[in-house]
């Protein structure tokens, strides 16, 4: 999908695709090991700058490269925010590397659901020495993938030869090659050496940045290169690296399905001993269980539908990626909705305001399962206080700059830079 690509026009193209059997191509991260800061700094169990994680402390490329307080503090309250995600996502073709980052103000009794109180960082390394090792890595990508090529042809041609002498006849004639037709020499390699949509860090399981096949083969990064800069000068999380792989999903049981939640409601009404034969579900809902309103009002939004057949396919997921695509709405009700559902070419995201030529694409949202690993500790330690006014998102929408642009001026002298992008919540619904 190019970024000139519109967004779905109205809210039946948000989940046609589903219903009529059509299966996602985004990838999605799982959590891994939780990471340890306790330990040694040269830890296996410590991130680098090539990871991607939710939680923990943020890396930066260097110490002395930073973005501005300003970038990462609360919009409400001012204080310094948590990580909630860190991914490595380095563009295809592309030679520098790229990191985005999740901060939200850990304040949620005071900032939940305020302006600024979630944000996302683009950060960008544009660092010469490694940009040049990789451009020489990738010529010799292409120098010996063309050299595989001619042997290829070479030994086709041999093939060929060797073919044509069996069935000379004595005087030296060819005869008509009994096992004519296709070639089986003349095909494309099976074994070629081509990339086809995989984590761009190798087993390090970070987001792929496209779903084409790469012509960039990463050279294996130093300690140096790759280690980064925690800063543990930031409130935190427990921290766990994610891994990603492509999405899978069946596509019989791709229609979804929320009778188990009408169930599970009425079932509720019957053992508290509800006499009200004529109540409505979401009257009874409301008197029963806040949270069971809550279900019964959510399973008239097909938004809701959709994103809940998402999540029965990979309950596990904490992040989705899906650069150029299309977000798992929530919810179609709020401002985040309507910006995915312009009836115009264009999407309503606003424009980079340091880019206004450009457009922003989607790129990857955070999933609800991130919450439940986020608040591990407060789960483990039966910090009900802690619970109750904790995160209450239902998905974090991230779209950036479909150029990839930060200005000259916002370099500094490690070559990195970093700018502010959209990021849209959809909240819970109060109950």
């Amino acid at each position: 999908m190019s970024s000139n690509d519109s967004y779905y026009s109205d809210e039946e193209d948000l989940f046609e695709s589903y219903e009529s059997g059509a299966l996602p191509s985004a990838y999605l991260g799982f959590t891994d090991l939780q990471m340890d800061y306790n330990g040694n700094e040269s830890s296996d169990e410590l991130p680098t700058i090539e990871d991607t994680f939710i939680g923990g402390y943020p890396l930066w490329f260097n110490e002395t490269s930073r973005p501005k307080d300003s970038m990462v503090s609360c919009g409400n309250c001012g204080k310094k925010m948590a990580l909630l995600l860190q991914a490595f996502a380095p563009l295809d073709g592309k030679l520098y590397d790229r990191v985005i980052y999740i901060f939200a103000c850990k304040d949620t009794r005071r900032c939940s659901r305020t302006k600024g109180s979630v944000k996302c960082i683009r950060a960008i390394c544009k660092d010469p020495v490694k940009m040049a090792t990789l451009k020489e890595d990738v010529s010799k990508g292409v120098e010996k993938e063309m050299e595989e090529k001619l042997k290829l042809e070479q030994d086709k041609q041999k093939q060929l030869k060797i073919g044509e002498d069996l069935f000379k006849d004595a005087g030296g004639s060819s005869q008509t090659n009994p096992f004519g037709g296709s070639n089986p020499f003349d095909q494309a390699n099976p074994f070629a050496s081509t990339t086809g949509p995989e984590s761009k860090t190798g087993d390090s399981g970070t987001p792929d940045s496209t779903k084409q096949q790469s012509p960039v083969q990463e050279p294996e990064a130093t300690d140096i290169e790759s280690s980064g800069y925690i800063d543990r000068s930031y409130p935190c999380y427990p921290g766990y690296f994610v891994f990603v792989e492509p999405e899978k999903r069946t596509k019989a049981d791709v229609d979804p399905d929320l009778e188990k939640y009408k169930h599970l409601i009425a079932q509720e009404s019957d053992n508290e001993g509800s006499s009200s034969a004529d109540a409505g579900l979401e009257s009874v809902a409301n008197a029963l269980n806040p949270k069971a309103a809550q279900i019964s009002r959510m399973m008239d939004d097909k938004c809701f539908e959709n994103f809940t057949t998402a999540l029965r396919h990979n309950s596990t997921q904490v992040l989705r990626y899906d650069l150029g695509g299309k977000p798992l709405l929530y919810s179609s009700k709020g401002p985040v909705a309507k910006a995915f559902s312009s009836a115009t070419a264009d999407s309503l995201v606003p424009r980079p305001a340091y880019n206004p030529s450009s457009l922003r694409r989607f790129e990857l949202q955070l999933m609800p399962k991130a919450i439940l690993d986020l608040s591990a500790e407060d789960l483990a330690n039966a910090d009900s206080n802690a619970i109750i006014n904790g995160m209450s998102w239902g998905t974090i929408i991230i779209c950036t700059d479909a150029e990839d642009y930060i200005p000259p001026e916002y370099f500094d002298s490690n070559h990195v830079a970093y700018i502010e992008d959209w990021v849209g919540v959809q909240w819970e619904e109060a109950s």
